[in-house]
C-alpha cells in the first residue's frame, strides 16, 4: 500500500520533523531519528501497543526488539521487525536481513526441522525453565541500593533482550506449524480451510483459561458467603479491597484472593508499557471481573465454554479422520502435524503468560525501587515518576543526589497525557508497507473494509452471530463497563483481558487477524469475533445496538 491520502497524508515537512494529521484533524508531528526511516512505509502497532509508550517503556521495548531480532537471524526468517516512536506510539516495518535469500532459506529449513516438531518439549525443558529464572532475578534485584541497582541497569537489559529473544524462539516455529495444517485442510476443505483448521486447533488448556478459571472460581466462592456477595454488589470498586476484609467470611476470602494474586497477579494489560501496575499492586481489574461472574450464568464459566470448545475440536477431528479413512498414509500425516499446530493454542497463552507479562510486571517492581530512591531524596515526587526519565537521567541522579527530575517528569507525564486521548495515523513514511502471510495472521489487514452499505467489515475470526449492545473499551480500566452480553469493542486484546471473553456476548477489534489473541480465544470461548477492522473504535458508538456475523466478518450497526 502506498501511503497517499486521508489519515496518511503528509502536511508540512521542516528540516527532521515531518506533520502527519491524526483521523480527528489533530497534527501529528513526527522526528525521524534517522533521515532514511522517513523513505520507509511504518505502520502503527496497535495489535500490541495501542497506547503511546512512556520513555523508559520505550528504551527497555528497544532491547526487547533486539532480542526478536537475533532469535529471527538464529531461525533463518527472512526479515525481521524494525521500530519507531513517534509521540510514544509504536510504527513497525519489515526489515530484510542483509545476507543471502537462499542461505537464509537454507537456515530457516534446517532450522525449522529442529525446532517445530519440537517445540512443546523445548518449552517445557528448557525455555519455560529459563523464564521462570530470568524473572525470579529481576523481583530479587528490587531490594538493592540506588547505587547497585543503576549498576544493573545493563543487566536489566541484557535480561529483556533475552526475554525478547525466548520469545520468538517459542512463537517463531508454531506459526509454521499451524500453517502446514490449514495447507493440508485445504484439498479437503477449499475455502474453509482456514476455518477447519482453527477448529483442529482450539480447546486446548492454557494458562490464561487457567487464570480465568481461577476468578471463577472465587466468584463461586464470593457467592458461598453472602455477605461477601453483597459487598460485591453494592460497593463502589474502589472500596471492595477495603470492606470484603470486614464482614463474615471476608477474612477468608480475601485470603484465597490473595493465593490466586501470588500465582496470576504479576501481569498487566500491556505487553511493553511499564507504568501499569500488575493486578498485585493493583488488582482492580480481577475484583471486577468476579463482581461480573457473580452475575454470569454457570455455563458459562471458562471451564465449561472451554469444554464446548474440546468436544468441536473433537467432533472435527473424527470427521477429518473419517474423510482420510482410506488414504492411511495421509491419515497418518494428519495426526503427525496436528499435534504440533495445537500447540500454537497452547504457547500463544502460556507464552504470553511467563515472558510478556511476567517478565515486564518483574522488570517494573525493579524500576519502582529505583523510584523510590529518586523520591526519597528529592529527585523525583513519586516512584512512578521514573517510568517519565531517561537512563541518562536516572545515572545522573544517582550520582549527583541534588538533581531534580520532578519538572521534567511531570511535563513528559503531561505530554503522555494530551496523546492517550489521540488516535494517530495508521501509517507514516513515504514508502510502502510491506506485508506478508506471516504479520498479516498476526495483525490483520492493513485497511478497512464496507462489506455492506454502513456496516464495519473485517476479519471473520470466530463464527457465529450476536446482537447486543456495544461497549468502547480501550483499557481494562473501562472493564466496569462490561455486562454480560454486551460486545467487547477495543484496539485489540491481550491475555490478561480473557476473563472479559466469558462475560462478552461479542468482540470486535481494530486489529488482529486469525492468529491473534483475540481471535484465539474467542473460538475457544465460542464467541463470535470480527478483528481487523482497523475502525470499529471510531464507528461504533459505545451502548449503539449492534450485530456481530464472526461468520462473514461484519459488524452492522442498528441503533
Amino acid at each position: 500500500m502506498h501511503l497517499e491520502g486521508g489519515e496518511q497524508a503528509r502536511m508540512v515537512t521542516e528540516q527532521a520533523t515531518t506533520i502527519y494529521t491524526c483521523p480527528d484533524g489533530t497534527p501529528f508531528p513526527v522526528v525521524w531519528p534517522e533521515p532514511e526511516n522517513e523513505q520507509h512505509g511504518w505502520r502503527w502497532d496497535h495489535l500490541h501497543v495501542p497506547l503511546p509508550l512512556t520513555p523508559l517503556a520505550q528504551r527497555f521495548s528497544d532491547s526487547k526488539r533486539q532480542g526478536f531480532d537475533q532469535a529471527m537471524d538464529a531461525m533463518g526468517a527472512p526479515a525481521g521487525p524494525a521500530r519507531v516512536f513517534a509521540n510514544g506510539f509504536t510504527y513497525i516495518r519489515q526489515q530484510p536481513f542483509a545476507d543471502d535469500p537462499t542461505m537464509r532459506e537454507h537456515m530457516r529449513a534446517r532450522d525449522l526441522a529442529r525446532r517445530m516438531d519440537r517445540i512443546g518439549a523445548l518449552w517445557e525443558e528448557q525455555y519455560r525453565p529459563e523464564v521462570e529464572a530470568l524473572t525470579h532475578a529481576l523481583r530479587s534485584y528490587a531490594g538493592l541500593s540506588l547505587r547497585a541497582l543503576v549498576e544493573r541497569l545493563e543487566q536489566l537489559h541484557a535480561i529483556d533482550r533475552r526475554l525478547g529473544e525466548l520469545h520468538m524462539l517459542v512463537m517463531g516455529p508454531t506459526q509454521p506449524g499451524y500453517l502446514r495444517l490449514v495447507e493440508f485442510c485445504g484439498p479437503l476443505y477449499g475455502a474453509e480451510a482456514e476455518q477447519v483448521a482453527a477448529e483442529l486447533a482450539r480447546g486446548m488448556p492454557n494458562r490464561s483459561l487457567d487464570s480465568a478459571q481461577g476468578l471463577w472460581d472465587l466468584s463461586r466462592e464470593a457467592a458461598a458467603r453472602p455477605a461477601v456477595a453483597a459487598v460485591f454488589r453494592d460497593a463502589p470498586v474502589a472500596e471492595l479491597a477495603a470492606r470484603i476484609p470486614t464482614v463474615a467470611g471476608g477474612a477468608t476470602w480475601w485470603t484465597l484472593f490473595q493465593d490466586y494474586l501470588d500465582v496470576f497477579g504479576l501481569r498487566t494489560e500491556s505487553f511493553t508499557e511499564l507504568v501499569l501496575p500488575s493486578w498485585q499492586e493493583q488488582p482492580r481489574f480481577p475484583l471486577l471481573t468476579i463482581r461480573a461472574y457473580l452475575a454470569t450464568p454457570e455455563e458459562s464459566s471458562p471451564e465449561a465454554l472451554h469444554a464446548v470448545s474440546a468436544r468441536v475440536r473433537e467432533r472435527r477431528q473424527a470427521e477429518v479422520e473419517d474423510r482420510l479413512a482410506g488414504d492411511p498414509e495421509r491419515l497418518a500425516r494428519f495426526r503427525a502435524i496436528l499435534p504440533v499446530a495445537q500447540q500454537r493454542t497452547v504457547l500463544i497463552e502460556d507464552h504470553n503468560f511467563y515472558i510478556d507479562q511476567q517478565g515486564p510486571a518483574s522488570l517494573r517492581l525493579v524500576l519502582l525501587a529505583m523510584g523510590g530512591a529518586l523520591a526519597r531524596q528529592g529527585s523525583l515526587v513519586a516512584a512512578e515518576d521514573i517510568f517519565y526519565v531517561t537512563e541518562e537521567e536516572i545515572r545522573k541522579a544517582a550520582a549527583v543526589p541534588e538533581t531534580d527530575l520532578r519538572l521534567i517528569a511531570a511535563a513528559r507525564r503531561t505530554e503522555r497525557e494530551r496523546w492517550l486521548h489521540v488516535i494517530p495515523p495508521a501509517f507514516i513514511g513515504n514508502g510502502t508497507v510491506e506485508t506478508n502471510p506471516f504479520t498479516r495472521g498476526f495483525l490483520g489487514p492493513d485497511e478497512g473494509s464496507e462489506p455492506e452499505p454502513g456496516a464495519v467489515g473485517g476479519v471473520a475470526a470466530s463464527p457465529g452471530v450476536r446482537r447486543g449492545r456495544a461497549r468502547l473499551i480501550l483499557t481494562l480500566e473501562e472493564a466496569e463497563k462490561l455486562e454480560p452480553g454486551d460486545i467487547l469493542v477495543t484496539y485489540a486484546t491481550a491475555p490478561p483481558w480473557t476473563p472479559l471473553f466469558a462475560v462478552a456476548g461479542a468482540v470486535v477489534t481494530d486489529a488482529g487477524g486469525m492468529l491473534s489473541h483475540c481471535a484465539v480465544v474467542a473460538r475457544e470461548y465460542g464467541i463470535p469475533a470480527v478483528t481487523g477492522t482497523r475502525t470499529a473504535t471510531r464507528r461504533i458508538p459505545d451502548g449503539a445496538l449492534i450485530t456481530v456475523d464472526g461468520t462473514r466478518g461484519l459488524v452492522r450497526v442498528e441503533a
